[in-house]
């Protein structure tokens, strides 16, 4: 039962991390001047998904998957982390403005951990690498047609 639960919150989570890669990056909504709120809602609400099963995973097999190195980088980022959780508490006199930079500073440290945990194949990590660079061309292009006047959509 313990490798079937791990495997399905691997798939689970390689999937979800493609989608917050991916998916939020192509996302738009061609009726709605809110697709900033509604990537931020995507990613906040996909990043939930792979943290809860990240830890399900890490439940199971009874450890969290860093090595010595893995643990070094983690160092900044848990700085980062500390910093926003201070600025929230301490010293920011405008509390809900200081908690929604929190809000979305955490997704994507949770995103960065997951990620640094789970990609250490390095077959995994170039599939990755591929669908980020395959995703900005994709970005790149329909860029420059808009730059050129060409805007397919018609927002």
């Amino acid at each position: 039962m313990k490798n079937k639960l791990v495997y399905v919150c691997d798939i689970v989570i390689k999937l979800m991390l493609y989608i917050s890669c991916a998916g939020v990056a192509i996302l738009f909504w061609p009726d709605s001047f809110e697709l900033g709120q509604i990537k931020i809602t995507v990613l906040q609400v996909s990043s939930t998904i792979i943290f809860t099963f990240w830890v399900i995973k890490c439940l199971e097999i009874n450890r969290i998957p860093f090595s010595t190195d893995l643990k070094r980088i983690l160092i900044p980022v848990l700085l980062f982390l500390i910093s926003g959780i201070i600025s929230y508490t301490v010293v920011s006199p405008y509390k809900s403005a200081s908690f929604e930079e929190l809000s979305l500073r955490i997704p994507y440290i949770i995103i960065f951990v997951v990620t640094i945990s789970e990609f250490t194949d390095i077959i995994k990590s170039i599939k990755l690498m591929k669908i980020i660079v395959s995703v900005t061309v994709v970005l790149v292009l329909y860029g420059l047609i808009q730059h050129f006047g060409f805007d397919p959509m018609g927002w």
